[in-house]
């Protein structure tokens, strides 16, 4: 099960290079990568005869919506600000995720959840460039906001992913992604509209070879990879393997396409993985966390501790 954790991550940690590599709109890209999914996850369902091609309810479906539109925002941040710090301003969903289970759920957040967002703020202030000249990405402050937004969006979608699949029978992991994919697929193409459909089909060849191998190894091969693996594995193994993830991203946009990055933005990567370090570690040893999947992913106090704040 660690093995499969550790591809898994890896696996996810290329998508914001092959993001970059497919190099079309946001929109464009977040279509094709679900939509090249599809048939991929129907051809795996159909081999292993699972019982995934059934239909979901509503909250499955609206589950791959907000995953469209998390793609959209992740991949406008990377076109903004760079895949690595893209992929680290994502991260960000692991305090996002409490903040809505306080919102929504009435779950009241640890202390040390409190005591960390301070922090977590002036890292992402930091990873903007803070107002100064010479900073990595066309345009940092916005990059920096749609990546925050692509942290509020994943928290959103990892939460409806959690309280969908808790519905589903055992063994039906294909089938899940496969319908996320599918209202993913439909959101992003609704963002693009006709300009954006104009341009998949304009495409050059090495646009969607690229779409294709951003669907298997990211989108399909990753997330079944890690979905089996975060059931089985100990919250906190999984919390500190999946920390990989903007780590190896960091590396790989610096290795494949030579982003650097002033000393103030490679302060911000640094606190906000901290502060993602330490609300998953933290989490994790309460028995309260566990990072993105189909697992409980509170930051929340358990519920003999939920007093009125």
């Amino acid at each position: 099960m660690r093995l499969n954790a550790l591809i898994g991550t890896v696996g996810i940690s290329f998508s914001a290079v092959l993001v970059r590599l497919v190099d079309l709109p946001p929109a464009v890209t977040s279509f094709g990568r679900n939509a090249y999914a599809l048939p991929m996850l129907v051809a795996l369902a159909l081999l292993l005869r699972r019982p995934s091609l059934r239909p979901l309810r509503p909250l499955g479906w609206l589950t791959g919506v907000v995953f469209g539109v998390n793609l959209y925002l992740w991949h406008s941040s990377i076109d903004l600000i760079g895949s690595g710090f893209a992929t680290v301003l994502a991260n960000t969903q692991v305090a996002f995720i409490a903040l809505l289970g306080w919102l929504l759920l009435k779950e009241r957040p640890r202390a040390y959840v409190l005591a960390v967002l301070p922090l977590l703020a002036v890292g992402i202030w930091l990873i903007s460039g803070a107002g100064q000249a010479g900073s990595q990405g066309s345009d940092p402050v916005l990059g920096a906001l749609f990546g925050v937004a692509s942290g509020l969006s994943s928290a959103t979608y990892v939460l409806l992913f959690r309280h969908s699949s808790k519905r589903l029978p055992p063994g039906s992991e294909i089938g899940f992604l496969l319908h996320v994919s599918l209202g993913g697929a439909l959101a992003a193409g609704l963002l693009a509209g006709a300009p954006g459909a104009a341009a998949f089909q304009a495409a050059p060849p090495s646009a969607h070879a690229w779409l294709l191998v951003l669907a298997l190894v990211a989108q399909v091969g990753g997330w079944l990879f890690l979905s089996r693996a975060l059931r089985e594995l100990p919250a906190l193994e999984t919390a500190v393997i999946m920390l990989l993830q903007p780590v190896l991203a960091l590396a790989w946009g610096a290795i494949l396409f030579g982003e650097s990055a002033s000393g103030v933005q490679v302060t911000g990567v640094a606190v906000v993985l901290v502060c993602v370090a330490l609300l998953s570690v933290l989490g994790a040893r309460s028995g309260s966390v566990a990072p993105a999947g189909p697992e409980d992913l509170s930051l929340t106090a358990p519920p003999e501790e939920r007093t009125a704040v």
